[in-house]
Formats: structure tokens, sequence, C-alpha cells
């Protein structure tokens, strides 16, 4: 190894945390993407109409939650993430389902 290889790479785990200290840029970067999908299957017809509906609505719940937890508002913050980590499970399941079916149907 390389004399000063790990504390090379220490630093940038350290630069990474100072630009983006509470994760926010991928969350945020997530939350975009699984609305477009969705969006995108939601329009298309591949997924059902039903779950791209809530995985929007989930998104919206989940920038909210990020809003308040930003300006202090805990308790709504709070409220926002009981109700995402009730309704994210339910979407994958509902899109695994889904993506299950329809592999049986194209064999």
């Amino acid at each position: 190894m390389q004399p000063g290889a790990v504390e090379a790479a220490e630093g940038t785990g350290r630069f990474t945390l100072q630009l983006d200290p509470h994760g926010l840029i991928g969350t945020v970067s997530l939350l975009l993407w699984l609305a477009v999908i969705n969006r995108l299957a939601f329009t298309s017809g591949a997924w059902p109409r039903g779950a791209c509906v809530l995985r929007i609505a989930v998104t919206a719940v989940s920038a909210i939650g990020l809003g308040c937890r930003a300006l202090g508002l805990t308790p709504i913050g709070a409220f926002t993430s009981l109700l995402n980590g009730v309704l994210a499970p339910a979407w994958f399941v509902w899109v695994g389902l889904a993506l299950r079916r329809g592999s049986r149907r194209a064999a």
C-alpha cells in the first residue's frame, strides 16, 4: 500500500460529509428517481396504476417529512416517517407481486 493512501481515502469520506452532512442529496435524488419511474410506469401502464399512485403519494409524504425536519417541525416529521414506514413496504410488496405475475405470463 502506498503511503498516504489510507489518509486520502479517509479525507474523501470527510469531504463528502462536509458537503452533505445529513444525506439530503442522496435522499432527494432517490425520491425524484422513484417519482419519475412511477410516473412513467403510470402513463405506460407497465405497473398497476394504484401502485404508481401509492408510490407518488409516498414520495410526497417523504418530501414533506424532509422539509418538516429541516424546519424543526419534529412532530410532523415523525408522523410522516411513520406513514412512510407503513406505505413504502406496501408499495414494494405490491410492485413485487405485480412483476412476479408479469414474469409468469411472459413464460
